[in-house]
């Protein structure tokens, strides 16, 4: 069945538009730029320091060291009996769905000086100064839903009091300072071996903190942090492209373009047979040196059939003589140079039905 020109129109222009999507698939593809919610889930954190004041060799107190464990009852420290203080860190944290975590954490240890200006009431921070106690200490936990992390540190009170001291005695000022001991915890969202892994983003961040003062006859330990914290997380995850939209879109593309070429070819195909496609090229390409007679006044002369229409063009060049052109029969055409006797002719013929030529077989 022979498809009319609408319907033609109309099949193209669905397999255009299937192409024009497969392309804005591929696109959308490569150009995603924002975020998807993942499985929501609850958490709960647990966070403890246990501490233990070990004192120089005296004779007010019979045991080693205090602590609130053991010492309930206790809540300050003489400063001048103070050798070191023994800090455990604890670190709890579970989930209601089993993932991958990535963690790191450190301990660090930091002086602030803050100092009261005496037409100030208020106080602010003059100097701060940071000690490395633990560097970073990465874990990986595989398939899990909880995971633990537990660190002793050792401080040395004395230490940091004399550097205080030192401050004081070269500043001349009488400020007040204060020892932050801070096991931080980083978590990340991809291995410490990746290639897009960035310490300095991680995607949260905790803190277990106790604070000591310093140069002060008495000092009183305070935990600085909740013991416990819980909630409800639906993380969200930055999308920068999708493969499957690529592949799709990229497959479709592929499939509708080939479609549309072959479509394209198949509906507006020249259906001119040989004969008419040399006959109007002939007309059209070379009319300005054609001019049409009656071929029956031809007579008398010797004919030189010539194989290729353009080598009767070459002819007319040299010679400087039109080209002659008559329709000796309906589907018969004849062009031809008259020189004196001699007549150079190339004639078309429309093949039969049984005689095509190697074109419209």
């Amino acid at each position: 069945m022979k498809l009319k020109l609408w319907m033609k129109i109309s099949i193209l222009a669905v397999i255009a538009t299937m192409a024009l999507l497969s392309g804005l698939l591929v696109y959308k593809g490569f150009n995603i730029d924002g975020n998807i919610e993942g499985e929501a889930y609850s958490y709960n954190i647990s966070k403890a320091s246990n501490y233990k004041v070990y004192l120089v060799e005296n004779s007010y107190y019979d045991t080693p060291y205090l602590s609130p464990k053991d010492n309930p009852d206790i809540e300050q420290y003489a400063a001048s009996l103070i050798d070191y203080i023994d800090v455990d860190f604890n670190y709890n944290y579970r989930q209601s769905i089993l993932k991958n975590f990535y963690t790191s954490y450190s301990v660090k240890a930091v002086i602030t000086g803050q100092y009261e200006n005496s037409k100030n009431t208020s106080s602010g921070e003059l100097w701060r100064k940071n000690y490395v106690l633990l560097g970073d200490t990465d874990i990986t936990s595989i398939n899990t839903s909880t995971y633990d992390i537990k660190q002793n540190v050792k401080i040395n009170y004395n230490s940091y009091n004399l550097e205080v001291s030192k401050y004081r005695a070269t500043t001349r000022l009488a400020i007040d300072a204060e020892l932050k001991v801070i096991m931080k915890v980083s978590s990340y969202d991809v291995p410490f071996d990746s290639p897009n892994f960035n310490r300095e983003k991680p995607v949260s961040v905790d803190e277990i903190t106790l604070n000591i003062p310093l140069t002060t006859s008495a000092t009183k330990i305070e935990k600085a942090f909740d013991a416990t914290s819980s909630g409800t997380v639906t993380p969200t995850y930055e999308v920068y492209s999708n493969s499957v939209m690529i592949v799709a879109g990229g497959i479709g593309l592929a499939i509708t373009v080939t479609l549309f070429i072959i479509a394209f070819r198949v509906f507006f195909k020249d259906s001119r047979t040989h004969y008419e496609k040399q006959l109007d090229k002939i007309l059209k390409n070379y009319n300005d040196v054609i001019a049409e007679v009656d071929g029956s006044k031809v007579t008398d002369k010797t004919f030189v059939d010539i194989k290729a229409f353009e080598d009767l063009v070459d002819i007319e060049e040299e010679l400087k003589t039109p080209i002659l052109y008559y329709e000796i029969t309906p589907g018969k055409e004849a062009w031809f140079i008259i020189k004196s006797d001699t007549v150079y002719r190339y004639i078309l013929k429309k093949p039969t039905r049984h005689h095509k030529t190697k074109s419209e077989k």
